[in-house]
Formats: C-alpha cells, structure tokens, sequence
C-alpha cells in the first residue's frame, strides 16, 4: 500500500486522543478523514481518554489498531471527548470537513478520485474527462467505498443545514453514488435540482444515478439536454454514445465516437472512445 496510505501507529493515536486535533500534523488528519479502521481506533483511543481523565478504569479496547493507553494524565483540564465510538468518529469529521470557505482536511478530492474509478466502468462522471488513463487505479488502494462512507455523515449535515448550497449537494451525491447508494443519491439530487435546474455538474451526476439505476431512458434524456446545452461536452457525447450501444444503436455510436477518440484535449474520454470503438469492432 501507498506510504501516504498506511495506518496509523499507536502512539500517534494516544497522542491525538490527549492533545487534541489542534496539535495534529495535516496527512494525519487528511489519513483519518479516509480511513475507517484508525477512525475506529482514533475514537476507542477518545474513549480511553475520557475514562483517564474521569479517574474510571476504561474496559478492553475493542479496536485492533489501539494497543496503547495515552501515558499522560492530565487531571483538571476539560475533557473534549464524546461519550461513545459513533460519536468520536463524528467530531473528529466535523472538525475536518471544512465548511464552504474552506478548512483542515478538503474531502472533494477523495471523493473525486471515487467518480474516476467509477468512470472506468459505466459513464463517465463529472470531473473526469481530463484526467489520463490509470489515474483512478492510483486510488484505489487508500479511498475504498468504506472510506466514502465516513464521509458522509458531516456533509449530509452541512447540506441539511443549508439544502441551498449546491456545492454541498453535489459532494453529498457524489458520496452517495461513490458508496452505491444510489436511491439516496438519485433523492438528493432531484430536491437539489429544483432548486439549481441548471448546474451541470448536478445534472451530470443524475444522469449517472439514473444509469446505474437501470433507468437508461431517464439518463439519455438528461444527457441530450445537456449535450443541447453544451454541444462540445466530451464526456456527455461519449456517454450518449455509450446509451445508444447498450440500446441497440451501435452505428449512432460509431458516428460519434471516432472524432472523441482522437481528442487529445480529454485524454479519459479518448481511451473510453478508443476501447468502445474496439469493442464494436470486434
């Protein structure tokens, strides 16, 4: 596994639990915003914490990561931990999910890299038509869908306190497709566009939800109107494209395809192109 990915040691968890996010180094924050088993550990570690400075004797650590008690006791200063597992993990994201101007840990590239890996397979996503081939798989180690999912928790509540900010509405949904949850996407995403009909990148992702959903009517129809929108769109012409395939239109898609193929500019929609192309070849 990628170095940037490994978990984190005992130690680094004690510590964190002790002094608090605050005194935490940014990849350690940026680690347990994307993993799901040193935010467990991360949250036993709180547990413990909170019975030392309690003066109570905590039980067994259920983490398998959390072989260390913190070694400091820090008798009258406030505890700032949280009363159970769910709870930590909670805190600690809604300190590291920014807020829209911004913050310690930024989750949008994660979740990014998720609509990549599943652009390798199905439609193209929003995002990923100039990333070159095989960036996605660089990911696939450290932002598994499990990962995704601790994310989604803190950006469901900053989009439910304000169900107007789109920017929120598209990550929450893009989450949501990410961890294949994809009735809760395709809800989000149809409250989010009565409220902003014209975002692309809203629009794109409802597509996708539709597509996955087997609802290929619904999903071509939402991309011709925003091919109708933005005729040189190249991930919305490569994923007509593939509709008309899978629907029977292979000559529709040899129409389109040759000229995305060649189209340097997209290199994500030109190995898509290339690899349809020599599937109808075949």
């Amino acid at each position: 596994m990628n170095e940037a990915w490994r978990h984190l040691e005992a130690n680094e968890l004690a510590l964190l639990a002790e002094r608090g996010s605050d005194q935490a180094e940014p990849e350690v924050l940026t680690h347990l915003a994307t993993c799901a088993a040193c935010l467990e550990a991360y949250a036993e570690a709180v547990r413990v914490v909170d019975a030392d400075l309690a003066g109570a004797a905590p039980a067994a650590a259920s983490a398998p990561l959390l072989q260390l008690v913190p070694r400091r006791r820090r008798r009258g200063m406030a505890a700032w931990a949280t009363g159970g597992l769910a709870t930590a993990a909670v805190l600690l994201l809604l300190v590291l999910v920014p807020a829209r101007d911004g913050g310690v840990f930024d989750p949008r590239p994660v979740l990014q890299a998720q609509l990549a890996a599943l652009s390798s397979d199905g439609l193209l996503l929003p995002g990923v038509e100039h990333l070159e081939d095989g960036t996605a798989a660089r990911y696939r180690d450290g932002a598994g869908s499990s990962d995704v999912e601790a994310l989604l928790d803190p950006l469901a509540r900053r989009y439910d306190a304000d169900p107007g900010d789109a920017d929120a509405a598209y990550w929450l949904g893009a989450g949501y497709l990410a961890s294949g949850r994809l009735n809760y996407a395709d809800d989000l995403l149809r409250r989010a566009l009565q409220r902003h009909p014209d975002d692309g990148g809203l629009r794109r992702l409802e597509a996708a939800t539709a597509y996955r959903l087997n609802e290929l009517d619904r999903a071509e129809q939402i991309l011709r109107e925003l091919r109708d929108h933005d005729a040189g769109a190249a991930d919305v012409r490569f994923n007509l494209a593939l509709i008309a395939v899978e629907r029977g239109r292979p000559e529709e898609a040899r129409a389109a395809l040759p000229g995305l193929a060649a189209d340097a500019a997209h290199p994500a929609v030109q190995a898509r192109a290339r690899a349809l192309l020599a599937d109808l070849d075949r």
